[in-house]
């Protein structure tokens, strides 16, 4: 019987996700122009989200975080990784004249996508302060191995950043931009609507956690009109002639984060199929290796039912209080 109820919870935490997805972020995903046009980056790393994104693992992992603080603060490190530090390393030592595939992505992008700064106040919210070791080894200022205190999982996750940024390096590809999709996407069409969930299950402050939050208004237009790519309509572009441009939407920052991925993966940045292919693997990788992070530590039906629990506990609390 305990095993018809977890099975019955799982189905139902299913169709709680299939319904969120016909929301705001299934209509960008749907809508979208730039990751449709056959051949492009775009639309080779959407295919790897339906091939690599185990809903059934993430669903349960991420309700499973909402159990309570400690395993929230656990996995919220976890996604403190180096892959920042990689992305600016790749972006600024590359002369601006040649413009390689990730600096060109990173470079227009960075100001609104870093979840560094929001992971390590989100952390400070639950009690947790990172050792100087742990924090180098997850950031990217030492070898993984040199922190114990970094699970299984997260090192062969970390190791793989590092492998695909030293093979960019040596080669001018753009392996980085497959562990940039997988992980600023998922946040991007639906992180956002964690953020209360998580705020009310663990009794957070008004406002956090911080990480699931983009700031649009940072973002840099004319990083993308060098290469033709314009976020929004043309009313936009007078906007901005006239120095009174305004924030890009969700919908419009998304589309043009998808056009500047598919600059970044033709000539001359990439210029062969197997360079795109490589990035498309990279981020079925990456998808495959944050499934071991999610479920590692297991108990993730039980773990899943008390943090669905405590969003419900959360929100009641909240809307009594509020009267």
């Amino acid at each position: 019987k305990e095993r018809e109820g977890m099975g019955t919870f799982t189905r139902r935490l299913g169709q709680l996700a299939g319904k969120s997805l016909t929301t705001e972020s299934a209509a960008i995903l749907r809508d979208s122009a730039s990751n449709k046009v056959p051949g492009s980056l775009s639309l080779a790393l959407d295919a790897t989200l339906k091939q690599g994104h185990d809903m059934r693992v993430f669903g349960l992992g991420t309700a499973a975080t909402l159990s309570n603080r400690a395993r929230y603060a656990r996995f919220t490190r976890n996604m403190l990784s180096r892959m920042e530090r990689h992305l600016d390393l790749a972006s600024s030592s590359a002369p601006s004249s040649q413009h390689p595939p990730v600096a060109l992505v990173w470079n227009a992008f960075s100001s609104t996508l870093r979840r560094a700064p929001s992971l390590h106040a989100d952390l400070i919210d639950v009690g947790v302060v990172l050792s100087s070791d742990e924090l180098s080894a997850l950031s990217g200022g030492s070898s993984v191995g040199d922190c114990s205190g970094v699970s299984p999982a997260t090192v062969a996750y970390l190791s793989a950043l590092d492998a695909a940024a030293a093979d960019d390096a040596n080669t001018g590809g753009a392996r980085l931009l497959g562990h940039l999709y997988c992980r600023y996407f998922a946040d991007l069409f639906g992180g956002q609507m964690l953020r209360a969930p998580t705020a009310y299950a663990l009794g957070l402050p008004s406002g956090t956690p911080r990480h699931y939050n983009f700031d649009f208004r940072s973002f840099d237009y004319s990083q993308t009109l060098s290469v033709g790519n314009f976020v929004g309509d043309g009313g936009n572009r007078d906007r901005l002639s006239k120095g009174a441009l305004q924030p890009p939407s969700r919908k419009e920052f998304i589309e043009s984060l998808y056009r500047q991925l598919n600059e970044a993966g033709k000539a001359p940045y990439l210029t062969t199929p197997e360079e795109q292919k490589a990035v498309a693997a990279e981020a079925l990788l990456a998808f495959e290796l944050n499934v071991g992070v999610y479920a590692e530590e297991g108990r993730l039906y039980a773990d899943a039912v008390k943090g669905t629990a405590n969003v419900a506990a959360g929100f009641t609390k909240a809307y009594f209080f509020s009267k």
